[in-house]
């Protein structure tokens, strides 16, 4: 039999396939929609806002199920696109096409419809991207201290920054000032989370505080950034301090706390030297290496400076003919 509305061989209900389609759809229609993709990090968007990298076959069906005019909701929707050759580079566009099948219950009945529909996708940076290797900064780190000490909190912060520049978050200035180094960010909230991780990761002075940038004419807001200051301990891992009435040989400084060992009873110890306030009484460099002098009835050693044999004030048992001791305030201290 032939179709009553064209002529031609006949489907289901006295329709062919394409009169049949025409009459019993789940679809209205499509709404026009382009894809923009960030060429730098693979970020998205066909809406408002931009979201984190996918595969472009799952970027494609959810962009349709969010621009199909529905008359009815399909049993299943399946997309698969197809783009031609082409480089990811900003300000590039191409044309793909996008085969669609859509399956519904119509009429009691199993309805598969299957569509090719152009898809326009475009190559741009999302606005964390476009903000990298700028001028763009919205806050300053600043560190200072010794030049090796900072060199090291340097290398930290650079490692942490590039963890997070899939946020949008980019050192774009370093700049080397009196005492130190300013690193310029793009990001003041991540600024203020890295420059307490730093602070508790090297100690030393820690401030944040707001700095007014300009004035919003279209809010009437004012627009601050953020300065936030690191300045390390004047001691450095290995060196002998006096906290309270304790000598610790330091060993790690984390915050407003050093850890380390207590000189007098040879055992971890950990003190706010903040609060308790301190004194350098020898560094790492005054570390020195002497011969052992006697080991009974208590361990001497030859003094670093006079070369006579003099007592350990904190002795201990050994068979070592050498060890590291420190001289404080005329008395000799192993290390």
């Amino acid at each position: 039999m032939k179709c009553i509305k064209c002529g031609k061989e006949q489907y289901l209900d006295s329709l062919c396939k394409e009169c049949y389609s025409l009459e019993n759809t789940a679809v209205k229609g499509f709404k026009d929609f382009s894809i923009q993709m960030c060429a730098f990090c693979g970020a998205y968007t066909y809406t408002k806002g931009w979201k984190p990298k996918k595969d472009i076959q799952i970027i494609v069906k959810e962009a349709f199920k969010k621009n199909i005019k529905l008359l009815l909701r399909p049993e299943s929707f399946e997309t698969n696109v197809e783009f031609p050759e082409h480089k990811q580079n900003g300000g590039v566009k191409v044309i793909g096409n996008a085969h669609i099948v859509i399956v519904s219950i119509i009429n009691e009945k199993d309805h598969k419809e299957e569509f090719d529909v152009p898809v326009e996708l475009k190559y741009t940076l999302c606005p964390k991207c476009c903000k990298q290797g700028t001028t763009y900064y919205e806050g300053i780190m600043q560190i200072r201290g010794d030049e090796d000490e900072i060199n090291k909190v340097a290398d930290f912060l650079m490692k942490e920054v590039k963890k997070a520049s899939s946020r949008g978050v980019y050192i774009n200035k370093e700049l080397k000032v009196k005492g130190g180094y300013d690193f310029y960010l793009t990001s003041q909230k991540y600024l203020q989370q890295v420059a307490k991780k730093l602070y508790q990761k090297f100690g030393g002075e820690f401030n944040i505080s707001p700095q007014l940038f300009t004035r919003n004419k279209q809010t009437s807001k004012d627009v601050y950034r953020i300065n936030a200051l690191l300045r390390l301990p004047d001691f450095k891992q290995g060196d002998v301090l006096k906290i309270k009435n304790k000598l610790i040989k330091i060993d790690n400084v984390a915050g407003k706390h050093v850890f380390g060992m207590d000189l007098q009873t040879l055992s971890k110890t950990k003190e706010d030297y903040q609060r308790s306030g301190y004194e350098i009484k020898a560094t790492k460099k005054d570390i020195v290496k002497v011969q052992v002098s006697k080991t009974h009835p208590n361990l001497e050693v030859l003094h670093p400076e006079t070369y006579q044999s003099v007592k350990v004030e904190n002795a201990i048992e050994t068979e070592q003919e050498e060890v590291d001791v420190v001289l404080i305030d005329g008395k000799v201290w192993l290390i």
